[in-house]
This record gives structure tokens, C-alpha cells and sequence, in this order.
């Protein structure tokens, strides 16, 4: 079960690195571009999309951890407690399997 709730997360994780990333209300990246400007692009100037990377890595290595923990003694109830309390964020996601729930 920890391999199957371990490869979930890494996946949420996937899409959360290749979605939108959220952008504070303030952010150029949520302007519209002029329109006598056709060719520019804004680039972020906040800082929630960079905590927002940042947040994703260690969550991941968080994972990696726990996953490998489990695979050396899987009777680890705190690691895989763990795993149970990340994932539960995802909890309205389609692969979200109730037995995961903490």
C-alpha cells in the first residue's frame, strides 16, 4: 500500500510542478499585456510561484524519504502516517483511494 500511496504522490507532485502555479494578486504575470505591445511578455515578480517551487521539491524529498523508510521496515506506522497526512491534501483527486485517508 505505501509503494501505491508513494507513486500517487509523486504524481500530484508531478502535476503540481507543470501546472499553474499560483501568483500573488499583485503579480506583472497577471496583467494584461498592452496592446501596443503584441510581442511582450511579463515575466513573476512575486514571490508566491518561487515558495511555490520551493514548496513542491520538498514535499518530494519529504516522499522520497518516507517511501524509503517504508521500504526498510514497512510496519513503520509514523512513516506511514505520514505519507497518509501529505496525501490527504489530494483527497478530492479521482486515484485518491479512501484507505488512504488519516
Amino acid at each position: 500500500m505505501s509503494a501505491d500511496l508513494a507513486a500517487f504522490l509523486r504524481a500530484r507532485l508531478d502535476e503540481d510542478e507543470y501546472g499553474p502555479w499560483p501568483h500573488r494578486s499583485t503579480c506583472q504575470m497577471l496583467r494584461p499585456v498592452p496592446e501596443n505591445f503584441p510581442f511582450a511578455t511579463f515575466s513573476c515578480d512575486c514571490d508566491l510561484a518561487a515558495r511555490w517551487a520551493r514548496e513542491v521539491e520538498a514535499k518530494r524529498q519529504v516522499v522520497d524519504y518516507l517511501a524509503s523508510e517504508l521500504a526498510d521496515d514497512p510496519t513503520s506506522v509514523m512513516d506511514q502516517d505520514l505519507l497518509r497526512a501529505l496525501a490527504a491534501v489530494y483527497s478530492d483527486h479521482p486515484d485518491y483511494r479512501e484507505e488512504w485517508r488519516p
